[in-house]
């Protein structure tokens, strides 16, 4: 690299450098683009600076002032190596690098401290110079770094961007919680989350939420942990079935309608209502076997060819009839009853995550409709004594594909779909 491209590229990385060389970071919680001012909440101390607690945010804290902070954007090349203890050297060697007018408002701008904003491919690097109420700035100063925490740089930092799609997640349990959980992280911006149930400790061995959400609604506290995982997204819970929030919503308003509720026969029943009333919504089924033997994740869009009922088969169309697909032989019992959480089918949290990660990514765009499968292990089964279907042999030993597109398992007379 030249001169040139060698600074380029350092100002991608100018946080990371920061971090390394001990400057304490501050979290920023919206973007400063177009920003010449914003306000700092700080807890003010009887000597020396106060303690920064927020930059940039509409939540208010009590107990803190506002100090205004000014903005105003420097070339790479502007700033002098960067230190966790700047000296009274280094902010002249700072004000000797600055363009004249820069250099003015560092050194004459009213106000209590300065964040110099580096542009760089992520939406820039933030260097924070705060002097508080100190008239001598150049020897009474501190430095941080900005972590930017705002929904558009983290996505853009990781290779991905903000999706504008929506999406409901209809049963946020081991399965439903981790699909909620990889949406927000791969970019969906405005999720709703579905479910009545109440986070118990029977659930922690495989759920998402921790013990601090014991004994609260599961939407309402997925919700609460992935807008603090996420910034900037927008989830709307609901406390209440899926039957009851159909009287409330419309599922037209959604992109994709995915559900997780581990009751087959009741999805069956409100597919059948989707293709009869023409929701123009994909949906997504997604349920795990027994046993860790593994999950399944199919994408329908009502109005075509194509859905879960194709998946059983029933000469007699009002008969529930048996999943072609099962992994477990039919005709034996895998739940067992757990005080406290009913009816309970025994599988890992990693087979509700490898489950979950296929349910998820059929709700992305472009995804193409079709069925995900996975097999895994019959090791649980056996302890179980528990026997795995030859469908389950047939996935394992790789007869059959873990991903088929709808033409492969259309089903002649369905009696939801149509085909």
């Amino acid at each position: 690299m030249n001169e040139a491209e060698r600074l380029h590229a350092f100002a991608d990385e100018l946080e990371s450098y920061a971090r390394k060389v001990g400057i304490h970071a501050l979290t920023l919680d919206a973007p400063l683009r177009g920003f010449k001012r914003v306000h700092a909440a700080v807890t003010p101390k009887s000597k020396g600076l106060g303690q920064i607690e927020r930059i940039n945010s509409s939540e208010v804290i009590s107990k803190t002032q506002r100090h205004s902070l000014f903005v105003f954007d420097v070339d790479i090349g502007d700033l002098p190596p960067l230190v966790n203890k700047p000296s009274f050297d280094w902010w002249n060697s700072l004000c000797q690098r600055l363009p004249v007018k820069s250099r003015c408002r560092l050194e004459k701008k009213r106000g209590c401290g300065v964040i110099l904003r580096v542009p760089n491919r992520f939406g820039g690097a933030h260097i924070l110079l705060y002097w508080g109420g100190n008239k001598v700035r150049s020897q009474h100063f501190q430095i941080y770094r900005l972590e930017s925490a705002y929904h558009e740089y983290l996505t853009r930092r990781v290779g991905q961007h903000s999706l504008s799609r929506r999406v409901a997640v209809i049963g946020v349990g081991a399965v439903g919680s981790r699909v909620a959980e990889h949406l927000a992280l791969t970019g969906i911006k405005h999720l709703t989350l579905v479910d009545s149930d109440d986070m118990s400790a029977n659930n922690l061995g495989r759920h998402v939420l921790s013990r601090n959400f014991l004994g609260m609604n599961k939407a309402f506290s997925m919700a609460a942990h992935l807008c603090n995982r996420m910034p900037g997204i927008d989830i709307t819970p609901f406390d209440c079935s899926f039957r009851k929030w159909l009287t409330i919503a419309q599922p037209n308003d959604f992109d994709v309608i995915i559900l997780a509720i581990g009751n087959l026969a009741e999805e069956r029943l409100w597919y059948r209502r989707a293709w009869r009333e023409g929701w123009t919504c994909r949906l997504v089924s997604t349920f795990v076997e027994a046993a860790n033997l593994g999950g399944h994740a199919i994408s329908m869009q009502p109005s075509e060819p194509g859905c879960l009922e194709c998946l059983y088969e029933a000469e007699d169309p009002a008969a529930l009839g048996t999943l072609r697909t099962v992994m477990l032989e039919p005709g034996q019992s895998s739940s067992q009853e757990i005080s406290g959480c009913g009816a309970f089918t025994p599988y890992s949290a990693i087979t509700a995550t490898r489950t979950a990660l296929l349910a998820a990514e059929l709700a992305l765009p472009g995804a193409a409709i079709g069925y995900h499968r996975w097999a895994g292990s019959d090791e649980s089964a056996a302890a179980l004594n528990l026997r795995p279907s030859s469908f389950w042999h047939a996935l394992r030993e790789g007869r059959t594909l873990p991903f088929i597109t709808r033409e492969s398992y259309l089903r002649d007379g369905c009696p939801c779909c149509g085909n």
